[in-house]
């Protein structure tokens, strides 16, 4: 039963002991626990798609504890695709081919996550949640080096997903430069 902030301060104002101890509750404290209660009950799900390489499995490893402590009024469940090295169009002719890759989840969890092993498509994941943002992540060694061949791949993977997923989502985009250096001697 969802309560509105109405019902719950008509319910304190008329309630304020605690049938359980006898004793008398302050009204405010009566408030701010039902309102507590009240929210754990109807806390809006974020479901979020990261694909990309091992940085970025890195890098989203610890964002449930992040997001826990500073969206304390969300539920997050997170889905990460990922193969080690991989640019965005190694990930698409994966996708194309059917190809599996390494999957973590912690959906419903945000203590653990759940390791597929490389055994799921990007389907099984597209099939798990009605995604609210997907963010996808492309390694680079310059930033000159994304040029025109990468922004088609980019739109070739941007299309695969609206054509699996038939519904509206957030989109971000982000790559990791990696400059190398030669030693001197």
């Amino acid at each position: 039963v969802t309560k509105t902030l109405m019902d719950i301060v008509t319910h304190s104002m008329n309630t304020v002991v605690d049938e359980s101890t006898l004793s008398t509750v302050p009204l405010s404290e009566k408030i701010e626990q039902e309102i507590e209660e009240a929210a754990q009950t109807t806390k809006k799900t974020i479901n979020l798609l990261f694909v990309g390489n091992s940085l970025t499995q890195d890098g989203v490893s610890y964002l449930p504890m992040v997001l826990k402590t500073i969206a304390r009024e969300l539920n997050f469940n997170i889905w990460i695709w990922y193969d080690g090295g991989y640019k965005l169009s190694q990930i698409l002719g994966k996708w194309n081919n059917g190809t599996t890759a390494s999957i973590v989840s912690n959906a419903n969890n945000v203590t653990s996550w759940t390791n597929y092993n490389n055994s799921k498509t990007i389907e099984f994941i597209l099939s798990q949640a009605k995604f609210d943002i997907v963010v996808l992540e492309d390694y680079l060694t310059y930033m000159e080096a994304y040029g025109s061949a990468e922004l088609t791949v980019f739109e070739n993977v941007v299309d695969y997903l609206r054509n699996h997923m038939n519904y509206s989502f957030k989109l971000a985009f982000l790559f990791h430069m990696v400059h190398l250096t030669q030693e001197r001697e």
